[in-house]
């Protein structure tokens, strides 16, 4: 372990120590949440960080706090908030949304922040042509349900995608018009935050 892994690993154990909720707040008593690039070890500096509580009604927002250098926030426990969101340009993240604190998600108290990317997705029907089968490329963000360009033999969408992630996209086949998939295929294309990429499928 790294020193540096070190010092957020013993920051957020205290922070986790500190964020008893079934305990009542002592003085002094802080918490703290550390914002990353998914699946990176960046942190997320300059993000706008909401701190909420359910009034019934909706969510009241009860302190605004911006990540320092660190990608990490602090605030007393007096404050009663109960849920937590952020949001900076170019991160799928919304402000207001309402997430838990004492979500699983939200494990050791490291907020993950899913970054925009695109994928330029082109899909061809190689001879011996299949003109019958449609293929549809998915994403967790999207998918090519419209195409920028239809060609004699495929077409090319561009399709919404999280930077840095690993999920699979997701290929599937239908039969000209059906609702339900003939084929199911996961593939992994990792897209870097803020980028384009281009991913061409064959079949």
């Amino acid at each position: 372990m790294n020193s540096k892994h070190f010092v957020y690993f013993a920051l957020a154990i205290f922070g986790l120590a500190c964020n008893d909720n079934e305990s009542p707040c002592e003085d002094g008593t802080i918490y703290t949440m550390f914002f990353h690039d998914l699946n990176s070890d960046t942190p997320v500096v300059g993000a706008e960080v909401w701190l909420m509580k359910d009034s019934g009604t909706g969510y009241s927002v009860l302190q605004q706090l911006t990540t320092d250098e660190n990608g990490q926030v602090s605030w007393e426990c007096d404050l009663g908030a109960e849920n937590i969101d952020a949001c900076k340009d170019g991160y799928y993240d919304e402000c207001g949304s309402g997430t838990p604190i004492s979500s699983g998600n939200l494990a050791d108290y490291f907020y993950e922040m899913q970054p925009r990317a695109w994928l330029k997705v082109y899909v061809n029907d190689l001879e011996p042509y299949e003109p019958e089968i449609h293929v549809r490329v998915y994403s967790t963000r999207g998918n090519t349900s419209g195409a920028i360009e239809v060609t004699s033999h495929g077409y090319y969408s561009l399709i919404p995608v999280t930077g840095n992630s690993t999920e699979p996209l997701i290929v599937r086949k239908y039969l000209n018009t059906a609702e339900a998939p003939i084929s199911r295929e996961d593939i992994q294309w990792v897209v870097p935050a803020g980028d384009t990429s281009v991913f061409t499928y064959n079949y």
